[in-house]
């Protein structure tokens, strides 16, 4: 049975459609491989309206989507999803946090943490509030690592509990993992 808190019926029809389409181009043409299977945005009439979506920002479409659709799955770890509200709300957590720390509109802002949940959070925390994301990768020698917030000018660091050490820096570090999700939205106004 069709469960709407899961997937809107907008959403489920326009999925439906895709894939329609899909199947009928693999038994049409057979030999064509899925990496070259190319849904085009006028099959997804049922997911919204794009001309809309094409003049927002990354951080707006994200917001309008968390906005529509706050029980949709964005993120599946670990056999654990984590809703487009739960994204939002844990992003506006960090959000606040860097404001807390004057972070502003412009300025850098180092991320430390592996693909995952936390690295999603601290990135859209980080758009929410007009400032510029500077990927630091782990496995780097920390002499690397330390260049790079010196040479980024980063104000602040987001990293994971085991590695907050590593950052013995003047600059200030928040845990990602230590998130206290927050229903008020911080957003800076471009």
């Amino acid at each position: 049975s069709f469960d709407s808190s899961k997937l809107e019926a907008k959403m489920a029809c326009g999925i439906l459609d895709s894939l329609e389409i899909l199947l009928k181009t693999v038994l049409e043409r057979p030999e064509t491989l899925v990496k070259d299977l190319v849904l085009q945005p006028s099959h997804l009439h049922n997911f919204g309206d794009f001309k809309q979506l094409e003049s927002l920002s990354m951080i707006d479409s994200f917001l309008l989507h968390a906005e529509n659709s706050p029980n949709l799955i964005a993120i599946v770890e670990n056999a654990k999803s984590i809703s487009f509200k739960e994204l939002d709300l844990l992003s506006n957590g960090i959000a606040k946090s860097l404001q807390q720390l004057n972070v502003k509109k412009g300025n850098r802002v180092a991320i430390c943490a592996p693909r995952g949940k936390e690295l999603i959070v601290g990135f859209l925390a980080v758009m929410k509030l007009g400032a510029v994301y500077v990927p630091v990768a782990f496995s780097l020698p920390l002499q690397r690592k330390l260049y790079i917030l010196s040479d980024s000018d980063a104000v602040a660091v987001l990293t994971m509990s085991g590695w907050i050490p590593e950052f013995n820096s003047s600059l200030p570090v928040l845990n990602l993992e230590k998130v206290k999700p927050s229903v008020k939205r911080v957003s800076c106004k471009f």
